[in-house]
C-alpha cells in the first residue's frame, strides 16, 4: 500500500491531521491504542483526520484502513531497519508536502521511539507539525495512556478552537 499511488484528497471538512502510529490489531480504528486515544478526544474528532504511521507503508489514511494489504501486514518498524525508517519517512514527507496546506493543524501523538523519529524528522524538514507528548518519562506505548500526555493533546486542540 502506497497512499502517494492513489486517487485521494483528504477530507475538506478536517482542519487537523493527527498522526499516531500503528497498532498490531487491524483495522487500527479497531485497536485497544485507537480506541482510547479517540474516546479521551471525544467531540474534538469532529475535525481531525487521523493518518496512522504504519512502518511498512507509511501514512495510512483512516480512509484506508479496509484495505487488504493494511489489514493483512504484520511488521513493527525497528530503529536496526534505517532503509525502512528512510521509506517511511519519506513517504510521510512525500504526504505532508502534498496535503499538508489543507490543514490548519498537524500533530503527532507517539510515544514510540522508532515511530518519533519518523513523525520528527518528517516535520523538520517539511517545516511544521508539533510533535507530543512534549517530554513523555519514556518512549514506550504505556506513555500514550498517560493522562498528563492526553491532556497535552486535549490543550493543544482547544486552543485551536479559541
Amino acid at each position: 500500500f502506497d497512499i502517494r499511488t492513489q486517487s485521494y484528497e483528504p477530507p475538506a471538512d478536517k482542519d487537523v491531521l493527527l498522526l499516531i502510529p500503528c497498532s498490531q490489531k487491524k483495522p487500527y480504528s479497531e485497536s485497544r491504542t485507537h480506541s482510547v486515544l479517540w474516546d479521551k478526544l471525544g467531540d474534538r474528532t469532529d475535525n481531525i483526520h487521523k493518518v496512522t504511521i504504519s512502518g511498512m507503508y507509511g501514512p495510512v489514511p483512516e480512509e484506508y484502513e479496509q484495505q487488504q494489504p493494511v489489514l493483512e501486514y504484520d511488521y513493527v518498524l525497528a530503529k536496526e531497519d534505517e532503509d525502512q525508517i528512510k521509506l517511511v519517512t519519506k513517504r510521510m514527507l512525500d504526504y505532508l508536502e502534498e496535503y499538508g496546506n489543507e490543514y490548519d493543524l498537524i500533530l503527532g501523538y507517539v510515544t514510540s521511539k522508532t515511530y518519533r523519529q519518523v513523525i520528527e524528522n518528517a516535520f523538520e524538514t517539511y517545516g511544521r507539525g508539533t510533535v507530543l507528548p512534549r517530554s513523555p518519562r519514556e518512549l514506550q506505548l504505556t506513555e500514550l495512556f498517560r493522562i498528563k500526555n492526553i491532556g497535552q493533546l486535549l490543550d493543544l486542540l482547544d486552543r485551536k478552537k479559541t
